[in-house]
């Protein structure tokens, strides 16, 4: 069934926009059959999440779950990149006291980021599939991964431990 009204939490970037009923399938299955457990219909069960204003090495952390994935392109989508909207600054997001004693000058001199290289090369003619290279890894994307029951509760259950990414 489609979420009309995707699920949205306040400062979190992930909308539920697909979700199989598993009653109703539970009940379809055991009218043919009663020869499948709770556990394995809820592998038959799909669960698809649009993750949107990550950075792409947060893309990339997801994408290790080899779930169905699509992801956006950075070379048919045109972006006029900024710091403030398209960056994810990983120093600034950690909740945790582990750069308390970080100079701020230095804070400042790590945030540097420039995405005139980029767009002077696109410019100049280079393709924007070349010229990517140049971006940094903490740009913002979009990625769309679908689960099934039970990866996603393998899923949930690593990412939210204490030590996964903080920005995952």
């Amino acid at each position: 069934e489609m979420i009309e009204d995707p699920i949205e939490k306040e400062s979190v970037t992930s909308d539920l926009i697909f979700v199989t009923d598993f009653d109703k399938l539970r009940k379809d299955i055991f009218l043919l059959t009663d020869k499948y457990s709770n556990r394995e219909i809820l592998r038959m069960c799909h669960y698809t999440f649009l993750f949107h204003d990550i950075s792409r090495s947060c893309a990339n952390q997801l994408c290790r779950h080899r779930n169905g994935i699509t992801q956006e392109s950075q070379r048919y989508v045109t972006h006029e990149y900024t710091k403030e909207k398209d960056f994810i600054d990983p120093i600034r997001m950690q909740l945790d006291d582990r750069y308390k004693n970080l100079a701020p000058n230095l804070i400042e001199k790590f945030n540097k980021v420039d995405f005139k290289t980029y767009k002077d090369m696109i410019s100049a003619g280079i393709f924007k599939e070349d010229a990517r290279a140049w971006l940094p890894m903490n740009v913002t994307t979009k990625i769309m991964m679908t689960f099934n029951g039970f990866t996603l509760a393998k899923f949930l259950h690593l990412r939210t431990a204490k030590g996964a990414q903080l920005e995952i």
